[in-house]
């Protein structure tokens, strides 16, 4: 395994880590703008799928880009 997957590994489990927080603390919160908040989570759970080596490795995302065959 390459330096390069690790690192990709551990930061996809900060994403992941940052999303359950920020998912936890926006339900405690009283006073939180919950369409800030919304769209915080969307973000963090796009980068935690594109972090994700299931989803880098499949042949859609690894083709992402170019035109299909006429």
């Amino acid at each position: 395994m390459s330096t390069w997957h690790i690192l990709l590994g551990v930061l996809e489990a900060i994403v992941w880590y940052f999303f359950i927080w920020y998912l936890l603390t926006t339900l405690r919160a009283k006073e939180r703008n919950l369409w800030l908040a919304a769209l915080v989570l969307l973000l963090l759970a796009y980068a935690g799928f594109v972090l994700c080596p299931w989803l880098r490795h499949t042949e859609l995302w690894q083709n992402i880009g170019e035109m299909p065959p006429a």
